[in-house]
């Protein structure tokens, strides 16, 4: 910052001398270009971009076989243990023991409330 403690800009008047080094704009306009710099790293949905250069050619990509139809679950091993007292089955995936998406959505606002929020700075 020395090479701007050094200078003395005036305003569009002529009348004002301006200080970059101390002005509050200065930093207002760095923040305003890092917020609104390219981020070509990441795409649309902010995930993460993978540009492959080059594939060797003794690379062999292996078959992908298709799940047609699956006509019937005939059991589940493993989940009895983490169900509710009292629950055998789980009716309706979206509603576990009465509790719709409420049950995962508040546990994790609150973790971000008070683990993630509460460390950030701006500097």
């Amino acid at each position: 910052m020395a090479y701007f403690e050094a200078t003395n800009l005036l305003d569009a008047t002529g009348n004002t001398r301006i200080n970059p080094a101390t002005e509050d704009s200065v930093v207002l306009l760095r923040r305003i270009l890092k917020l609104i710099e390219t981020q070509s790293a990441t795409d649309a949905q902010q995930r993460q971009r993978v540009t492959i250069d080059n594939i060797s050619a003794s690379l062999t990509l292996g078959t992908v076989s298709t799940v047609t139809t699956v006509s019937t679950v005939t059991a589940v091993t493993g989940i009895t243990n983490a169900l509710p007292a009292g629950t055998n089955t789980i009716g309706n995936i979206g509603t576990l023991n009465g509790w719709n998406q409420q049950m995962f959505s508040d546990p994790a606002r609150q973790a971000y409330n008070t683990g993630i929020r509460n460390r950030l700075t701006f500097a």
